[in-house]
Order: C-alpha cells, then structure tokens, then sequence
C-alpha cells in the first residue's frame, strides 16, 4: 500500500473482471495484532516448531479495491488507472523513479506478481484451521478470534510512523511526474 501512495496511482481493479466490488479476498491482517500473535505463540512454544498461515480466513468481502477505496475516502491523493496493463507500466515507471532508498524497498522484484488482475476468492486459499485455534486458545483479545483488517487499518500505514491522523507520505518526487494522472474515479467499498 505504501508504494501505492508514494506513486499516486492504483488500479483499476486488482481482481479479474475489474468490478472493484469487494468480490475479492485480503490476505492482511491488522499489523498490532499480528505482533501480538507472534509475540505470543512464539514465546509459548518451548519445544518443537510451529507453523502458521497468518492470514485473514474471513469470507468478509474486504479486497485490495476495498482498502484503496478506504485511502481514497481518507483524502489520499491517488487516482485509480482502469486498464490493468497501463497501471502495470506506469506503476513500474513510478516505482523505477523513486529515490534510491525507496526503490530498494518497493514491490519492483515481485511487481510480476501484479502483471495479471488476480482471480477474486471470497476468503483465504490457505488454511488457518492451526493459526485460529492457537489464537482461540490463546485469548490474544476480547473476541479471541483472527479479526478482519478495517478502514482505519489501512488508514493508519497510510501515513509516516508517529504522524498525526489524515497526513499522507511525502510525494515520491519524480515519480508523479512520470506518470501523468487519469480521471479520477470513484472509491470502491
């Protein structure tokens, strides 16, 4: 997402299709409570090793489209680009112009994972049959259960670390020059 917000653009949709309507599933979960799940099944596991498919396993109609439509509605300066291929190009322009130091930390070595919409899932293709009952047993919060990443999830790495609510990144120089913006459209979600 971060990468998203320093380029200014998105796609149209990241699923086939292109309805942006949600159909499509997020793997993401909030970051405070992947810490926390890490911090502790990790320190509770002793002996042996343990995995898990951290994932969001929820059938909640939350996609990519849904959080770039979240950012949108948050005031984040991006423009949604309709032709998959076209976002392709100009996102990788955009990533290629960034400062070096960004660019070494952008999506540029798995951008060939974004060539293609993606196929929408209502949840998860993996299981997270162990993850679930460890955070079940583990009572990490009230619900004691995976939760379902929100809008002011998204909302909140949307912004540099310790910045106050609704400020963006800074512009990621010449990288919004190199791609002129399309019309604008509106959020999806």
């Amino acid at each position: 997402m971060l990468r998203l917000l320093a380029t200014g653009i998105a796609p149209g949709s990241f699923y086939a299709g292109g309805t942006g309507d949600g159909r499509g599933h997020f793997d993401a979960l909030p970051v405070d409570f992947t810490a926390r799940a890490v911090t502790v099944l990790g320190d509770g596991a002793r002996e042996g090793y343990w995995t898990y498919n951290v994932v969001n396993p929820h059938e909640d109609g939350i996609s990519l489209d849904t959080g770039i439509g979240w950012l949108i509605a948050a005031g984040h300066p991006l423009t949604r680009v309709h032709g998959h291929t076209e976002w392709t190009e100009r996102f990788e322009t955009a990533l290629r112009g960034l400062p070096d130091r960004r660019r070494q930390h952008s999506l540029l070595p798995l951008l060939h994972a974004f060539a293609e919409p993606a196929p929408p899932l209502a949840g998860s293709a993996l299981s997270t049959d162990r993850f679930r009952a460890a955070v079940r047993a583990a009572a990490l919060d009230e619900e004691s259960d995976i939760p379902s990443v929100t809008g002011p999830d998204y909302q909140v790495h949307g912004r540099p670390p310790g910045a106050p609510p609704g400020m963006t990144p800074p512009p990621a120089d010449a990288a919004h020059a190199s791609c002129p913006p399309s019309a604008p459209s509106p959020p999806f979600g």
